[in-house]
């Protein structure tokens, strides 16, 4: 296994030849965006400075996560396939399986993360709804979920139809 050089080029070149959208975040030289939805995105971390340079062998990486666009905060830190990802002769099929572990994990939980990205608007518009209801302080069901949803939760999708019948 061998350190390889990465460019700027090198990394928007592979970036491109990916069947994915992506960006570069502004004013971030090494971070960029590879787009699930208009509020989620896999950042990906590179090494790369404001003069088009990597780190040195041994001291440079690559990290994914999901993050909220909104917010730039990640969104499941635990869902994680490995780290890092090493600068190593074959790090463009190794970088693109992490990608695709990352889309792999949004797409069968992209109603959850959506839901996640924008936590403070999620949870107005459901305390909304709820307090909107001239039941919310007689139902325990809905009493439950306004406590829920102040304490930080997220409504499973059945939760959310069951307070739009009850309302």
């Amino acid at each position: 296994m061998s350190y390889v050089q990465i460019t700027r080029t090198d990394l928007e070149t592979w970036l491109n030849s990916q069947p994915f959208d992506w960006e570069r975040v502004a004013g971030k030289e090494g971070i960029y965006h590879i787009n699930c939805s208009d509020m989620v995105a896999i950042k990906l971390s590179s090494t790369q400075t404001q003069h088009d340079e990597a780190m040195g062998n041994g001291h440079a990486s690559m990290n994914l996560s999901l993050v909220s666009k909104l917010n730039g905060w990640a969104l499941n830190k635990k869902a994680r396939d490995r780290k890092h990802f090493k600068r190593t002769d074959n790090w463009k099929d190794t970088w693109a399986d992490g990608v695709f572990h990352w889309i792999s994990e949004y797409s069968s939980k992209a109603s959850f993360y959506e839901k996640i990205a924008d936590r403070e608007s999620y949870k107005a518009k459901w305390l909304a709804i709820i307090g909107a209801s001239p039941n919310s302080v007689s139902n325990p069901t809905l009493r439950s979920l306004h406590e829920k949803l102040m304490e930080g939760g997220i409504l499973w999708d059945n939760e959310e139809a069951k307070i739009r019948r009850l309302v």
